[in-house]
């Protein structure tokens, strides 16, 4: 494959966010101490025995180490975190967002892909739409990148693809080199057709790079 149609293949899968602007700032200004916040994984909670459990979408094995009270059986305590992971979760993300059955959002995911970095928020019970971010991250590349939002709808339809149609990404080029992804972005995106209000979503990210 020569040079030209390789530039080509890598760039065509992210051309259509023309409205937006990509900018690398040498550092960010902004407050990222949301870093320092954790949760654990949904579902997980301490219940009134005092033990961290889990409700919701858990392991069905895990039913059997509850009495019918819903406390964890002790001689059943080792089991049972082994099967539920109580991990601390870092948040990755802080935002304010008006995306379709969104509810909240603390943590992002980061992965590489034919050389360029995937970003993809969390979705959960009650949050069906997530924030994708592709780039390369090299902050002399003039290589586009893309914006966008998937939704997917509990309701009995097909995940929805909505562009980035207006606003600004900020990136740090010193985080790049430090092996981080530091951003922030004020994004408007497409929307349906019976609606008036645009999706938006504005935010901040920090995480490590993926290898």
């Amino acid at each position: 494959m020569n040079r030209a149609l390789l530039f080509l293949f890598l760039i065509l899968p992210l051309i259509g966010t023309t409205q937006v602007s990509w900018n690398w700032v040498r550092q960010m200004d902004n407050d990222f101490s949301f870093v320092e916040k954790w949760e654990y994984d949904e579902g997980i909670y301490v219940n009134k025995w005092g033990q961290l459990s889990c409700d919701g979408l858990c392991p069905i094995e895990i039913d059997v180490l509850k009495d019918e009270q819903g406390r964890i059986i002790d001689d059943s305590l080792s089991k049972f975190y082994s099967i539920i992971d109580t991990t601390h979760r870092y948040f990755t993300h802080e935002g304010i967002v008006r995306a379709y059955e969104f509810d909240a959002c603390n943590h992002v995911y980061a992965k590489k892909h034919d050389y360029r970095i995937h970003l993809q928020t969390k979705v959960g019970i009650a949050t069906h739409t997530s924030l994708h971010i592709e780039f390369f991250p090299d902050p002399g590349s003039k290589i586009p990148f893309r914006a966008y939002l998937i939704y997917n709808s509990i309701r009995d339809q097909a995940p929805k693809k909505y562009l980035a149609t207006n606003g600004t990404i900020d990136i740090s080029s010193e985080a790049i080199y430090n092996g981080m992804i530091q951003m922030s972005f004020d994004l408007e995106f497409e929307l349906d057709e019976d609606d008036s209000l645009p999706q938006t979503w504005k935010g901040k990210i920090l995480l490590s790079l993926p290898e």
